[in-house]
């Protein structure tokens, strides 16, 4: 768990640095919300930025900004995220969104998203209106991060079936 923290301070701090909106999404936007921390199951973080943001930066700039903590970067095309490491265990997944449908709808970029409109329509988008800036912050594990406006709202957007059970990995 204090690698998975260290992490994310890592992550928070370079998304600072290039002036990155980013906010808390998915596992760990319910971590925070429920209890104020990193789900202790959980095995990854989940973070969101926007693509207007993340754009101006070449996928070089990015690995070497991440690179001065210690975090090492893969961009994964096909599902439009950067999945970020530090060490053997911590692990990220810095997810994309976008409203390019010019919809009022954040949805994740990459060529899944596009071939699977479905499930992605389903599971990974919200309304654009919860990033508008400033975001709100939310203490998680002892650190003051962005989540999208609503947040309550936007875990049951993106978890429409079983937002409000405490699901479990098998043997926790």
């Amino acid at each position: 768990m204090k690698a998975m923290i260290n992490l994310l301070e890592g992550i928070h701090r370079t998304l600072q640095d290039l002036n990155i909106t980013h906010f808390l999404i998915y596992g760990t936007l319910i971590g925070a919300i429920r209890y104020s921390k990193i789900l202790p199951w959980d095995n990854d973080l989940d973070i969101g930025v926007k693509w207007k943001d993340i754009a101006r930066y070449s996928n070089a700039e990015i690995t070497l900004a991440f690179a001065k903590e210690s975090i090492t970067t893969t961009y994964w095309y096909k599902n439009g995220f950067y999945r970020l490491r530090k060490g053997s265990y911590a692990r990220a997944d810095l997810m994309i969104f976008d409203d390019y449908y010019n919809n009022g709808v954040m949805t994740r970029i990459g060529i899944e998203s596009y071939f699977v409109w479905l499930h992605y329509r389903r599971y990974h988008t919200f309304p654009a209106k919860f990033l508008a800036t400033p975001l709100p912050t939310i203490n998680i594990s002892g650190l003051n991060i962005s989540i999208p406006r609503e947040g309550k709202t936007v875990i049951k957007l993106l978890y429409p079936d079983d937002y409000w059970k405490e699901v479990k990995p098998y043997g926790c």
